[in-house]
């Protein structure tokens, strides 16, 4: 039987992460909801950055999930197969979902936004996360960020043999080119505006591997991490920090285990589930304790969607992509559930 460990801590970072997306949303994603001036929505504001930790985690993940695989260049069809089968389906329904939740809310009289007007163009530039390119709108706001999860994929796959070279020569000089390509293109569109994040991810997984000793990992990630404090300031360096700090740990509850279980499902919804809680209950509920209340009602509701969708449609999806195998499995595997 084969040794199986688990990189429990990923399921927490993953639920801390799609939370705090959450909590960055729910009080600052209607502007008017909270006054300016409110503690909550300024420190909600910093949840944001549970996207960059996001990153991270793809940065190790991946490559460690293909490393277990014993993935080649040739498996780069299966790979995308993979990625497409794991995720594109929860996606495109989310995207249903976020349609026919925005034509209901259009019937109440007291809907406040926009027109309910869909573009064709715009919903079939979803299929590809090409939106951005195209300056069209989005169904849901975060789905900008699988646009970027998706270049990566592609990256990853047709670089991997590079990066998993035993010759540091060969990978560094990879990551290196992966992140001075950001000061040529600056748009926020592309990965490589964000290249650092995943590299951080990339750094522990091969410390991880014990490819690299305690030395050349420490002053990689002193130097990775001191590019992100100059680009992106201290939040984003805090939240590089953070996996640092816990990826390695055994964190395993059966809270935190739940929470990265449905923090994909939980990350597609919480917009258009949690915030149309909030956005209609603005013209009822006054007082700010009343609105506190409210974001935590919006949280818990979110959650209990979050968690039947992960069941019976993105756990489906997440199976049937594990059934797609590269070859032989390496002899120890450290698993990465929802990798």
């Amino acid at each position: 039987m084969k040794e199986r460990k688990y990189l429990s801590s990923v399921h927490l970072l993953r639920g801390l992460a799609a939370l705090a997306v959450c909590f960055y949303h729910f009080t600052n994603g209607n502007t008017t909801y909270l006054p300016v001036d409110d503690h909550i929505k300024q420190v909600g504001h910093y949840g944001n950055y549970g996207v960059q930790v996001f990153f991270i985690i793809s940065g190790l993940v991946i490559p460690f999930s293909m490393h277990m695989g014993n993935y080649k260049l040739s498996d780069f069809k299966k790979f995308l197969l993979k990625r497409v089968i794991r995720i594109e389906p929860p996606y495109i329904i989310s995207i249903l979902l976020a349609l026919v939740l925005g034509y209901i809310s259009t019937l109440s009289p007291y809907y406040r936004g926009k027109p309910f007007h869909p573009d064709m163009l715009s919903l079939i530039c979803h299929l590809g996360y090409l939106n951005a390119f195209f300056h069209l709108d989005w169904v849901n706001p975060v789905y900008w960020t699988l646009a970027i999860e998706f270049q990566y994929y592609i990256l990853i796959a047709l670089l991997f043999p590079l990066l998993s070279a035993k010759n540091h020569f060969s990978w560094l000089l990879t990551i290196l080119l992966f992140n001075v390509v950001s000061f040529f293109i600056a748009d926020s569109n592309f990965i490589f505006q964000y290249s650092l994040f995943f590299t951080v991810g990339f750094i522990m997984f091969k410390f991880l591997m014990h490819e690299i000793n305690k030395l050349l990992y420490y002053c990689l990630l002193g130097v990775a991490l001191t590019l992100i404090f100059f680009k992106f300031g201290i939040p984003g360096f805090i939240a590089a920090l953070i996996p640092i700090v816990f990826i390695f740990t055994q964190w395993e509850d059966i809270i935190s285990r739940f929470l990265g279980n449905i923090s994909y499902s939980l990350y597609l919804l919480h917009v258009p589930v949690g915030m149309r809680i909030i956005n209609l209950s603005e013209v009822f509920i006054k007082t700010d304790i009343a609105r506190y209340l409210v974001i935590l009602v919006a949280t818990g509701i979110t959650i209990w969607v979050s968690y039947i969708f992960y069941t019976y449609i993105e756990l489906p999806c997440k199976k049937a992509s594990q059934r797609i195998k590269y070859g032989e499995s390496k002899p120890l595997q450290i698993a990465v559930e929802n990798a």
